[in-house]
């Protein structure tokens, strides 16, 4: 059991997500979408054949909403470090572009949240923009500077064990960077806001 983080690019404005924050009940069925509803919703009617199909018309209007999706699994908080200068320093929840790569930047309603209970956050297109400003021109070289594997275990990075850090989990930590990098990318040229969601 684990904590893993997942982002999906919405456009904006984003009539379900507008509803969702609005009225909890059908909040409920949006935190539970995950790269598209899942088929059995339509025969449980009510709000959740109601978010599936305004999910399949969203996806209808914006071709390939449902594959602007990108998890880093439970890689989330060693990135979150590697970016974030606070993190770094020990703030969790700075309001930087570090941060916001990875947790979003603002939360939504109360009643949206994952299976975990986290609050899923959103980040606007504008954010996005800076994100991807950011993000996008870094090289590995530029990551691995911040990659301090005794002083990550010492600030506590989600799952982080400095014995454990060797080339082979430097590896995927970069897969899911890069991962990361052509996400946002695609999402900034589209002019889309990024919804985060940790399970």
């Amino acid at each position: 059991m684990g904590i893993d983080c997942s982002y999906q690019a919405l456009p904006e404005p984003c009539g379900l997500l507008a509803r969702a924050i609005r009225e909890p009940e059908f909040g409920e069925a949006f935190s539970m979408v995950n790269g598209g509803p899942r088929a059995e919703w339509m025969a449980w009617g009510g709000v959740w054949a109601e978010c599936a199909q305004g999910w399949l018309d969203l996806c209808a209007k914006h071709p390939g909403l449902e594959q602007r999706r990108v998890s880093v699994d439970r890689r989330w908080d060693k990135l979150h470090y590697l970016l974030s200068e606070a993190r770094r320093n020990g703030r969790f929840d700075a309001d930087d572009w570090g941060t916001h790569t990875i947790l979003g930047a603002t939360l939504l309603a109360d009643h949206l949240t994952g299976g975990q209970g986290i609050h899923l956050r959103y980040s606007p297109p504008e954010v996005v923009q800076v994100i991807a400003e950011h993000v996008c021109p870094m090289t590995e070289g530029e990551l691995r500077r911040a990659w301090d594997p005794p002083r990550m275990e010492e600030c506590g990075v989600y799952k982080f064990r400095a014995d454990h850090a060797g080339e082979e989990e430097w590896g995927w930590v970069v897969e899911s960077f890069r991962s990361l990098q052509i996400f946002y990318r695609q999402v900034a040229s589209l002019g889309e806001g990024v919804l985060v969601k940790c399970d």
